[in-house]
């Protein structure tokens, strides 16, 4: 047909059939991406019986479709992406019997009730499956205010759009937020940086988005938090290490607590913008007081990590005790919550594909 033709007749694409994606290898030998295995397969894009050629989708098509649906979705109501889903199952059919488009229940409630934040992703694929990351809102926190109690109220405004919490889910909260209430940031300006603090923070790399040690402020916080030896220590193995291309090993050696100290960022809501604060003083505590109110409050049992998040990382400082640190770590290397006014301090993880390991042990 004319769709086939026009794939067709641009050179750098690829007409693969079933064997091509399985094998991980097309018949002119170019090499075929595990993921599009993954992909299609999920997506209930591979025949069950007979090789069918497949179209491999453009980076730009992909852009194009998710356009077109959020388009649908916002003109159309909240059924557009079951209709959407349909009439594009209806066109493969056409073009390839035997194909189909399957959509995911549980996805498409989590696509028509949130939206991600600029620039980031609802969901992500691993080894492990597929898993949602909705960002959870909430008020300004301030000192002195509960962090269980702004987790709970911004699950039941969550629920009001339509997504409740349920066992098994993993409520992310930022460290920063957990900071604050436990009234360990400041004003940088209020903060008196000593000589030793000015001359330390030279030996660290500044980063752009104002994140870290690089600055005399942040520096004395972390003296006081690791204590002068410890920093020290820290610069000095930077300063030979560096000359021979390794990065982050002040940070390594001073522990995670320093690397979790946050700087005043761009962006950031006001005022702490041009705060800096401390990690926690706790993180195992509060996550399982945070864990008691939403199980008081909802009647469900969730896993609760307390994440350092930036866009240089992902590192959990605390988690009640069914939680998959290592994996929570993965889900949040792109830092879905976002870093700047979007006032999501709290995530909540849930697996919505696949079966091989959960966010949670058991």
């Amino acid at each position: 047909g004319e769709a086939a033709s026009t794939v067709g007749a641009k050179p750098d694409n690829r007409w693969l059939t079933e064997s091509d994606i399985r094998t991980g290898r097309c018949r002119d030998g170019r090499a075929v991406s595990p993921t599009m295995l993954r992909i299609l397969s999920l997506a209930g894009l591979m025949a069950a019986d007979t090789p069918t050629p497949l179209v491999l989708w453009t980076v730009a098509a992909h852009r194009r479709l998710r356009q077109a649906l959020a388009e649908a979705v916002g003109s159309q109501g909240p059924n557009a992406l079951d209709t959407s889903m349909t009439k594009l199952n209806d066109r493969l059919q056409r073009l390839f019997p035997g194909a189909r488009a399957n959509g995911n229940s549980e996805a498409s409630t989590l696509v028509n009730a949130v939206r991600a934040n600029l620039g980031k992703h609802l969901f992500v694929t691993t080894t492990d499956g597929v898993y949602a990351r909705v960002p959870v809102r909430s008020q300004l926190i301030e000192p002195g205010d509960s962090v269980a109690t702004a987790a709970r109220d911004g699950l039941a405004q969550l629920a009001e759009h339509g997504v409740k919490v349920t066992d098994g889910d993993v409520l992310l909260v930022g460290e920063k937020a957990l900071s604050i209430s436990q009234g360990r940031g400041a004003p940088v300006d209020s903060i008196r940086p000593s000589r030793a603090a000015t001359v330390l923070s030279h030996f660290v790399t500044r980063t752009p988005s104002g994140i870290g040690l690089g600055r005399p402020a942040t520096m004395q916080l972390a003296i006081e938090e690791a204590g002068l030896g410890r920093i020290v220590y820290a610069a000095l193995a930077a300063a030979v290490t560096r000359p021979f291309g390794r990065r982050g090993t002040f940070y390594r050696v001073a522990g995670a607590r320093v690397n979790a100290i946050d700087g005043p960022t761009p962006g950031t809501l006001p005022p702490y913008d041009t705060w800096a604060s401390k990690a926690p003083a706790d993180c195992d505590g509060p996550a399982r007081t945070i864990e008691e109110a939403v199980r008081e409050h909802f009647g469900v049992t969730v896993g609760v990590a307390i994440v350092d998040v930036n866009d240089l990382g992902a590192e959990v400082l605390g988690a009640t005790d069914a939680v998959d640190r290592p994996l929570v770590r993965e889900l949040l290397v792109d830092n879905p919550l976002g870093q700047g006014d979007e006032r999501t301090p709290f995530g909540l993880v849930r697996k919505v594909a696949s079966e091989p390991r959960l966010a949670m042990r058991s």
